[in-house]
């Protein structure tokens, strides 16, 4: 008997139970999540937000790629310069997950939706699962599959001690909840620049607050005006072939994106980029650039990606961390452009002086009566109403206090005997749980990427033994062959993937559609 939980009911688990239905190898599918179906980031309802791919890659299956586009014009609703407005992805999502719901029910498949929070994960022998909710249920299950994402935010260090303070919202999702709480008409502070601050900086203004944006960095996304799968880029297979381990593997790597970017277009990469070091005015010349369809980097970025997922996780992960050093700009900017439209809406906040970037880092935050005192890193001082922390997510991770654990992702490895009485939990999100006398790793925790708005997806490595309690990413890059663990009838897998070898067609490219 097949009994799948599917931890999560955003974009990768609704990909994740639509294909499991179509497979139909289940009896029983429990979609866990203690918020409604769509997840944060396209169950938001504001028309605002833009997803920052194309519309044409919004597909929940890989062998009909306008499945998208033929909701969004049945429905009558429009995109923006190419791109989809998230909530319209997201009710593409939900009404697809119906309709296949209905397909289940027909076929003698039971889905339902419980609205709870995992808090671990119990392997108690093979086939068998143990899905324990805050709510003091449990869920069991033969498969276990995580589709987490990025949902807990990433809190500065200014912060720390402050996350209860009147006046700081610590994430901008949803978006109604962060309007909720912030007075009308008040100067805010969005901490952070790349893609949830660019989303909160639109909301915000829109709802007729002044906004100022701050990072360290003072870094805002490169702008791009399309998403596209090009096809003939046969130069960046060569990344196959590399190491991470290669002392010239930066330089090899380089050489390869810029002769694949010189069979696209002649034009020079510092001509397809602002190098102003104010960020306004970086943001007006790389918007001019997008508008004049002057940046044919946007059309390698997909492909590059195409390549890293299958080729990271066969690499090993302090490697791969100083390769992720090395091109940190290109990583953020670049892999995490801003779509034109957003851009725009930027720029004529600015020209509306609705919206201030900052060019000096906060120093510390103090909250008062009245808000917050901002002391800047050049000594000045300002107030502000309201806070937003729009600095990212963290990665949920599995936490097990047995010291011969793996460090990371496992491999997989041979499951307990049925009757050994072994007995496993892995906690979720960080919080501890008792472990058996003889436990061990799941028996497959296949990883692949989970991206937000504002982060490429991590990469993952081979096991180590660790003598402390280690935090195995809830997702990382696309699994290796060995790591998919096909025929194991028992397995956790992290972040909504099935594995190649037995997993319903077309999953991989369904699950990478589905993010935004």
């Amino acid at each position: 008997m097949t009994h799948v939980c599917v931890i999560r009911a955003g974009a990768t688990g609704i990909s994740m139970v639509v294909h499991l239905i179509e497979a139909g190898f289940t009896q029983e599918i429990v979609l866990v999540d203690p918020r409604p179906v769509g997840g944060l980031a396209w169950g938001d309802p504001h028309l605002d937000l833009i997803s920052n791919s194309a519309s044409s890659l919004h597909s929940l299956f890989a062998d009909r790629p306008d499945d998208f586009l033929d909701y969004q014009r049945q429905s009558g609703q429009s995109d923006v310069m190419g791109f989809s407005r998230r909530a319209t992805v997201g009710s593409y999502c939900r009404e697809r997950l119906r309709q296949y719901q209905e397909r289940a029910t027909k076929a003698g498949t039971e889905v339902r939706h419980v609205r709870a929070s995992v808090s671990s994960i119990r392997l108690q022998k093979r086939a068998s699962h143990q899905v324990e909710l805050d709510d003091g249920t449990a869920v069991a299950a033969s498969h276990v599959v995580v589709c987490s994402g990025f949902r807990r935010p990433g809190l500065p260090h200014q912060l720390t001690g402050m996350s209860s303070e009147r006046g700081l919202t610590l994430t901008p999702y949803p978006t109604p909840e962060m309007l909720q709480a912030i007075r009308p008409g008040s100067r805010v502070l969005v901490l952070g620049m790349r893609n949830s601050a660019v989303d909160s900086a639109r909301i915000l203004v829109a709802d007729g607050h002044h906004v100022t944006l701050t990072s360290p960095s003072a870094e805002l996304p490169a702008v791009r005006s399309r998403v596209e799968i090009r096809p003939g880029l046969l130069e960046l297979t060569r990344i196959r072939e590399l190491s991470a381990d290669d002392p010239l593997i930066r330089h090899k790597l380089a050489r390869i994106t810029v002769e694949a970017l010189r069979g696209i277009s002649a034009l020079p990469l510092r001509q397809q980029l602002s190098t102003h070091a104010d960020p306004a005015e970086r943001l007006r010349e790389e918007t001019g650039l997008a508008l004049a369809d002057r940046i044919p980097w946007q059309d390698l970025t997909i492909n590059v990606l195409e390549e890293l997922f299958p080729w990271i996780p066969g690499q090993s992960l302090p490697a791969v961390e100083t390769l992720k050093a090395d091109y940190r700009t290109v990583l953020r900017r670049m892999l995490g452009s801003m779509s034109l439209p957003n851009a725009l809406e930027l720029v004529h906040a600015l020209d509306q002086r609705q919206l201030h970037l900052s060019t000096r880092p906060a120093d510390t935050l103090r909250p008062h009566a009245q808000g917050w005192e901002v002391s800047w890193a050049d000594g000045a001082h300002q107030r502000f109403d309201h806070i937003v922390c729009a600095a990212g997510s963290t990665s949920p991770t599995f936490t097990t206090p047995t010291a011969a654990s793996t460090s990371a992702i496992p491999r997989p490895r041979p499951a307990p005997s049925p009757g050994s009485g072994t007995t496993t939990s892995y906690a979720w999100e960080n919080r501890h749980c008792a472990s058996g006398p003889s436990a061990s790793t799941p028996t497959c925790a296949a990883s692949c990427p989970a991206t937000s708005a504002d982060t490429p997806s991590k990469p993952g490595k081979s096991p180590s033994t660790s003598s402390s309690s280690p935090r195995l990413p809830a997702a990382t890059g696309f699994p290796t062959p060995d790591e998919s663990c096909g025929r194991s009838p028992g397995r956790v897998m992290a972040g909504g993937m099935p594995p190649r070898d037995s997993g319903p067609p077309g999953s991989r490219a369904a699950h990478r559609r589905g993010l935004p």
